[in-house]
């Protein structure tokens, strides 16, 4: 039944549900569809006495989780795709009807997502201010009329909501040994980009996720992710939007590269966003280097020792996203990089900032702790100011064309900290630097 969509709406929580109920009906009216209706909470929260012939209700006696619901829903679905939506999101008609619209005009894509708040990937452009539904229903009218037709190849799908083609469903199917959304929905997306299928992210779809009392344990998802594929599902597959408005604000690329390239997140998006570019990437995690080369010519390399006279004067867009500081000669990497980029090229580096103020906090209580991950990463072998960030860049030749940095909120005792720092700031030090948590910075050749 190719132009059956099937529904599989999970409840996996009895917060907002007869809301949740009003906004999956208005979502489905006037669009014809089987509705499967899995309760996955312990204990039966749900009861449809006078259901449908065209909607089932299957109950779990106990929460089993979503990529179970997935797989049990999936089993009995007819439909030629097939709608994932768990009970808190919220999906407006058009955004479905844009969902259904992106999976047909591509014939290779396997899953398409919406965008929304909250996630590592597949994460909203535009920063929600509403405070109610008509609110919402602005929002998501804004964020189509401004993104309309926009579509981004996305290495991973994170979170519950999603349509998928049901051929690309008997390629691969839900693991269910999965207990978060994150979890199943990133395993999912990866396993299809392995059979051959694409996922894609409709940038002009918002979906809304109400607060529920689910506790999700990623932890050990992230644990098992790791142990199937072999690298982080969070760290090794971001997509660095912070670099590419370089790319996407400018003409297209010719050749980019991108050191560290880890499982190639952003070298997904490039391939979508840029079909013509040649592009590369150095990666030494083996597994995570073979799934980068979905997207990418990958190769390991030295960074340090790297002199490969093929690639001399070739690239017009060089990415360095967090790696810089794991190296013992960043600065020689850099020089490196210089003889890989064309003249009028250019390198995008971003790196910690040992200035911001967490830091000083922990020094004046004498302290210095490394950590799983952040500033002082128990793996960072270099730190950075923003003079020495920029330094970088001018001793192997390139003009620093463009500094940027990424500004977190400081909660209060920071804050204070910082206003009692300030008086004591020396030379080209400026209060802004206590507040940066990361530098961006572009460099021309």
């Amino acid at each position: 039944m190719e132009n059956l969509l099937s529904v599989i709406w999970v409840v996996r929580s009895g917060q907002n549900l007869e809301s949740d109920l009003i906004a999956l009906e208005r979502m489905l009216a006037g669009r014809p569809a089987e509705l499967i209706i899995v309760d996955d909470v312990d204990g039966e929260v749900l009861s449809i006495s006078d259901a449908s012939p065209s909607t089932q209700v299957l109950h779990h006696d106990h929460a089993r989780g979503p990529a179970a619901s997935f797989a049990e829903g999936a089993r009995v679905a007819h439909g030629g795709s097939i709608l994932y939506i768990e009970s808190p999101f919220i999906l407006q008609p058009s955004g479905l009807a844009a969902l259904e619209r992106d999976l047909r005009r591509d014939p290779h894509a396997g899953l398409v997502g919406p965008v929304q708040t909250g996630v590592s990937h597949n994460r909203v452009r535009m920063m929600p201010d509403y405070q109610d539904l008509d609110g919402m229903n602005d929002f998501a009218r804004r964020v189509e009329k401004r993104y309309r037709g926009k579509v981004t190849q996305e290495l991973l799908h994170d979170d519950g909501c999603f349509l998928v083609r049901r051929a690309a469903l008997r390629d691969v199917q839900p693991d269910t040994g999965f207990q978060t959304s994150q979890g199943m929905a990133g395993d999912f997306s990866l396993r299809l980009w392995q059979a051959g299928w694409k996922v894609l992210a409709a940038d002009d779809v918002y979906v809304h996720r109400n607060a529920t009392g689910v506790t999700e344990d990623f932890v050990a998802d992230s644990r098992r992710f790791h142990e199937l594929h072999g690298f982080d599902i969070s760290y090794s597959t971001n997509v660095r939007r912070d670099a590419l408005s370089e790319l996407d604000s400018g003409h297209a690329p010719q050749a980019v590269l991108e050191a560290g390239c880890a499982a190639g997140g952003t070298l997904c998006y490039l391939q979508g966003a840029f079909p013509k570019a040649e592009l590369c990437g150095i990666e030494l995690n083996d597994r995570a280097a073979a799934v980068a080369r979905f997207f990418a010519d990958v190769q390991a390399m030295d960074l340090e020792k790297l002199d490969h006279p093929a690639w001399h004067d070739k690239f017009d867009v060089i990415l360095m996203c967090d790696i810089l500081e794991h190296l013992r000669d960043p600065w020689q990497t850099v020089r490196n990089m210089y003889r890989m980029t064309r003249p009028g090229g250019r390198i995008v580096i971003s790196v910690p900032n040992i200035t911001y103020v967490s830091v000083f906090a922990e020094m004046l209580k004498g302290q210095w702790h490394y950590e799983d991950a952040g500033i002082l990463d128990r793996t960072h072998l270099r730190f950075f100011t923003r003079e020495t960030a920029m330094a970088l860049l001018t001793q192997a030749g390139y003009h620093v064309a463009k500094v940027e940095w990424t500004l977190p909120d400081l909660p209060a005792d920071l804050q204070e900290l910082k206003k009692q720092l300030v008086p004591l700031l020396r030379g080209n030090m400026k209060e802004k630097y206590l507040e940066a948590y990361q530098w961006l910075i572009v460099g021309e050749k």
